[in-house]
């Protein structure tokens, strides 16, 4: 089951309204949909030089 905060990061590409609202509950919710947004973000590529 998705949570309310995980139901919020994905509409965040979503509609342009839809997306205002989401990011503005996100703003307002604090500290707490920090790990969701976290999660919701595209893996990071690495570029060649930032291999080891």
């Amino acid at each position: 089951m998705t949570s309310h905060i995980e139901t919020l990061v994905q509409q965040l590409d979503g509609k342009a309204d839809e997306s205002y609202d989401a990011r503005a509950e996100l703003i307002w919710i604090g500290a707490d949909a920090i790990p969701a947004v976290v999660n919701g973000l595209p893996p990071r590529r690495l570029r060649p030089a930032d291999r080891h």
